[in-house]
């Protein structure tokens, strides 16, 4: 969001006011870059991976740590 505001790709203009929302094409604009930014590649653990494969691991993680009542160690990402 803060990328599309800052290139002004998202600007006052594209919020319908009636009910403080996005308008579509802004919706469909902002939806877009989350998926790209879902299925960019990042190094994580020295190995390439994508934020979806992350969020598949860790959901997998959370399931077996629920399962067999053991504790679970999240994603952590360094900035």
């Amino acid at each position: 969001m803060f990328k599309l505001i800052n290139t002004n790709q998202i600007n006052e203009t594209n919020i319908d006011k009636r009910n403080n929302s996005l308008k579509l094409e802004s919706r469909k604009l902002l939806a877009g870059e989350i998926m790209a930014k879902i299925h960019s590649d990042l190094t994580f653990e020295n190995e390439k991976v994508t934020y979806a494969k992350i969020i598949e691991n860790q959901t997998k993680k959370l399931v077996k740590s629920l399962l067999n009542n053991t504790e679970y160690s999240g994603f952590y990402l360094n900035w």
